[in-house]
């Protein structure tokens, strides 16, 4: 079982981003501020860098996705170009999570759910997590994610990204922030298949807003699953994004 899989937080041997000393310096801070909160995700960053005149975070995005370009090739798949800019409407205008951060225990607890769906479908009625059933549950995530296939699972729990292009299995490379490149459709995809064990209504692969709303209130009443609804709002959204604006999904 690789260290990086396992379904609980820790850094990458590589560090927060991998960036270089002295220009990475407010990056790194801005990194370890998201690790102390959760997990964090944006859609949009290198928009959001040059907006605010941000050359070096606009230098060390550009080299980020040049190196992972290299690795799209070497796999004979498209290329990404990351939006410096958007026109009208922008990712974080057409976001509907209510924070772009997460702990990661609930990371665990969507995870788990997936896990327990792909192993047993139908045959078992999956419950809320459970404390006392950590050592099960953990052990069912890692059975999954040994496949290598579940973009969901296979990715690194800080640092990393999901681009809006569409491949069968998550793409393993060291030259990748966080070791692993996951597809933004194939999550999308994923997630809405475990929105009905969810009690989640889609419309084909599309959230509703009324299914929005029941997510919502289900977290103000703490209600069953209402951890796993936030962990799957909050990757969905992040996912969609990503696709509607053609933009990296980024971990940090």
């Amino acid at each position: 079982m690789l260290s990086f899989l396992l379904p609980i937080a820790r850094c990458s041997s590589r560090g927060a981003f991998d960036l270089p000393d002295l220009k990475g310096v407010r990056m790194q801070q801005y990194s370890q501020t998201r690790l102390q909160m959760g997990l964090g995700v944006e859609v949009g960053m290198l928009a959001r860098f040059e907006e605010d005149n941000d050359s070096i975070g606009t230098e060390f995005w550009e080299g980020e996705i040049s190196a992972v370009n290299e690795v799209l090739s070497e796999h004979g798949l498209p290329q990404h170009s990351e939006p410096s800019r958007f026109e009208g409407t922008s990712p974080s205008s057409q976001d509907r999570r209510d924070c772009d951060s997460i702990g990661y225990s609930f990371v665990h607890c969507l995870r788990r759910v997936f896990a327990i769906n792909t192993l047993y479908g139908d045959q078992y009625k999956i419950t809320p997590y459970d404390e006392d059933d950590e050592d099960e549950s953990s052990h069912e995530v890692e059975e999954v994610s040994n496949r290598l296939d579940s973009h969901l699972l296979c990715h690194s729990d800080n640092e990393g990204l999901y681009l809006p292009i569409s491949f069968q299995k998550p793409i393993f490379d060291d030259r990748i922030p966080g070791g692993i490149l996951g597809s933004s459709n194939q999550l999308v995809s994923e997630l809405t298949t475990i929105a009905p064990v969810l009690g989640i209504q889609m419309e084909g692969s599309i959230l509703p807003d009324t299914s929005v709303d029941f997510i919502e209130n289900s977290l103000e009443e703490e209600s069953e699953f209402w951890r796993e609804h936030y962990a799957w709002l909050f990757f969905f959204e992040s996912a969609r994004l990503s696709v509607e604006f053609r933009s990296a999904m980024c971990f940090i």
